[in-house]
């Protein structure tokens, strides 16, 4: 048995006897380990994967040869000055409880799923910390393994009192593509009980960071069944970067935070219902809004709707800012006849845009093609309003017009 979890290719040599015991014949092999063979197995291969530890830890797992375990909760933690007042997505968080006997020095250690990222070329983790009390409250670390948990490496790690807000960690897994790893969060304790720390929303996406991903935020309040709604993000060739949903585990009328760290680009939002009411307001009062951390803006929002709610929009600094729910004026785009009947002529000032989509006031998608003529047929479309969108992979406009 060849037993090691560092790939490369070996030699081994080794004597063998025939059964009377005859003088041993040494044979030498060359032996091939590749990087996967030390890996774990049945891991997640779906993404994004996203975990807010809504009142259980799901597939995680509490390591056994640690002091304590961490512990799902709601609200705020049972030691005041120390501990977040509540979660920082959905109802609850996961958290080390740091009061005696859990201090001084002892481990609290919570092991993620396998992730199966062999598929993929980048990946990203983001997810929240909480690290409020004393100086002396201790540290935390988020450790990788390669080896289905024989060894780990830390990745990130923080120490003492990080002050009595949620924040944000953002971790490019590209050393970890082409692979599978393990995860897990290490915590130790200091030297008092004022040291409870806390994560929620951990999440793993494709896609690389590279420090130029634009981090957004979704946050969906939901009605009383938030096991209709699901959504997606497409990019520009109609491919889902993100999804989720549907939500059957969440508390009706919950809310839920979700963050995205999004490559610079033009997308679709779209929101789903499966029941075909959206989320507002015949059974509760659900919305969903979509932001750009950085300021604030919202790329989509909405909550009365039937069975989707559909939204472009670009983000990233070498991109146009858009909402096709809002009407644009441009100089750049001309329409005619308005009102229309048969045929939409549409005049472009840049050439590069060779994609479009048209969408009613609800922000559902109704035709879409490629612009390989200046006129578009809209003979089939009902007679109202709509917003053509035409598109590159740098920009998006858009513009309203009539049909008869």
């Amino acid at each position: 048995t060849v037993n090691t979890n560092v790939a490369g290719t070996y030699i081994v040599t080794y004597n063998v006897s025939d059964a009377a015991g005859n003088a041993a014949t040494e044979v030498t092999r060359t032996v091939h380990v590749n990087e996967a063979s030390g890996g774990c197995t049945n891991g997640i291969t779906s993404y994004p994967y996203h975990e807010g530890f809504e009142n259980t830890i799901g597939a995680w797992t509490q390591a056994t040869n640690d002091d304590f375990n961490w512990t799902t909760r709601s609200g705020s933690t049972p030691s005041s000055n120390t501990g977040p007042s509540g979660a920082s997505e959905g109802s609850y968080y996961v958290y080390m409880e740091s009061s005696s006997p859990h201090y001084s020095y002892k481990r609290a250690i919570l092991i993620s799923p396998c992730f199966d990222l062999s598929n993929n070329t980048s990946a990203t983790l983001t997810f929240k910390y909480h690290m409020y009390g004393s100086s002396k409250m201790g540290s935390l670390a988020l450790e990788a393994s390669t080896d289905n948990g024989s060894t780990w490496s830390s990745i990130w790690s923080k120490s003492g009192n990080q002050g009595n807000s949620w924040k944000t960690a953002t971790i490019d897994l590209g050393n970890y593509t082409g692979g599978t790893v393990k995860l897990r969060f290490n915590g130790i304790t200091g030297t008092t009980w004022q040291g409870d720390m806390a994560v929620d929303a951990f999440n793993i996406a494709s896609g690389s960071s590279g420090g130029d991903c634009v981090a957004t935020t979704l946050t969906l309040v939901f009605d009383n069944y938030p096991e209709e709604s699901s959504w997606d993000i497409k990019d520009g060739n109609g491919s889902v970067v993100f999804s989720g949903g549907t939500y059957g585990s969440q508390p009706d009328g919950s809310t839920l935070v979700i963050p995205i760290c999004i490559d610079p680009g033009c997308y679709t939002f779209t929101m789903k219902d499966s029941y075909g009411d959206g989320m507002c307001c015949s059974y509760g009062n659900g919305s969903y809004s979509y932001k750009k951390d950085s300021d604030g803006s919202v790329l989509a929002s909405g909550g009365s709707f039937t069975s989707s709610d559909a939204t472009n929009f670009c983000v990233g600094s070498n991109y146009a800012p858009y909402s096709a729910k809002n009407e644009t004026q441009l100089i750049d785009i001309t329409l005619y006849p308005i009102p229309v009947k048969n045929e939409l002529h549409v005049v472009l000032k840049d050439q590069n845009m060779k994609h479009y989509s048209i969408t009613n006031l609800m922000g559902q998608e109704v035709l879409n093609g490629s612009l390989t003529a200046d006129a578009i047929d809209v003979s089939r479309l009902q007679m109202g309003v709509y917003v053509l969108n035409c598109y590159s992979d740098k920009k998006m406009i858009s513009k309203k017009f009539v049909k008869q």
